[in-house]
């Protein structure tokens, strides 16, 4: 949770979005810490459970924003789409979602902006 809070220091969003994303993602870290996010491919899969993907859309005004702040925000949405993914991963029995990938897109003048989150959800054999 420390590092979810550094991040939404300063992101531009309100007290209330601060707190909510906060709960969300924190919940969704601490009951999920077991599943490991890596963009890369590993040995030792026992089961691949399918892709997992999680969107979201925020509203945006880039007028008399600086690009720090612009990022800080994007950050603070990209530290809830982790967790979500790997709430989704564990829901589906994964123990790790590997191929990971993040995008995001809009903000021209304001406006939407959109961050897709995605991997394939696996169980890897535990090396203990």
């Amino acid at each position: 949770q420390t590092s979810f809070l550094r991040a939404t220091m300063g992101c531009g969003l309100s007290k209330q979005a601060i707190a909510y994303l906060e709960s969300e993602t924190a919940a969704a870290e601490k009951d999920c810490a077991e599943v490991r996010v890596s963009s890369l491919a590993v040995g030792g899969m026992l089961e691949d459970h399918g892709l997992v993907s999680y969107a979201i859309a925020k509203f945006v005004s880039v007028h008399s924003r600086t690009d720090s702040s612009l990022t800080q925000e994007a950050e603070c949405l990209r530290a809830k789409g982790t967790a979500m993914i790997r709430k989704l991963a564990k829901e589906k029995g994964a123990n790790a979602v590997l191929g990971f990938s993040s995008s995001i897109s809009g903000g021209e003048l304001g406006g939407s902006l959109v961050m897709l989150f995605q991997g394939t959800a696996v169980t890897l054999q535990n090396s203990s």
